[in-house]
């Protein structure tokens, strides 16, 4: 519960800094415990990406490129991650995915910033 409350303030100033809304506060969470070990920047940087990306919708997919779910991984970047063999729908191993690949690569991997 205080968990749910620390991400949705963040999630909440950060919406305050950005000309959007704020995640729902599942998504809040989600993004909070794959992002808050990086740091409060990661974590402001990951939801102005999933805004962005998916409109913070999980089941988000680009017919065009064929990128899915909360941060729209492109499926040749998903099967290099170490959550390949869940679905990239599933928000918790897409914003874990995306925690890695942004510890791991910084945040340039997304074109879509926020």
């Amino acid at each position: 519960q205080q968990a749910l409350a620390q991400a949705q303030a963040i999630a909440d100033a950060e919406a305050q800094l950005s000309n959007h809304e704020p995640p729902p506060p599942f998504i809040a969470k989600i993004i909070y415990d794959a992002f808050s070990p990086l740091g409060t920047r990661a974590v402001q940087w990951a939801i102005n990406v999933a805004y962005c990306e998916s409109r913070y919708h999980p089941n988000s997919v680009n017919t065009d490129s064929g990128a899915s779910g909360l941060f729209q991984f492109m499926p040749g970047t998903w099967s290099g991650t170490p959550w390949a063999s869940k679905s990239p729908f599933d928000p918790v191993a897409n914003a874990q995915a995306a925690a890695w690949l942004y510890s791991h690569y910084g945040p340039g991997r997304w074109t879509c910033q926020g």
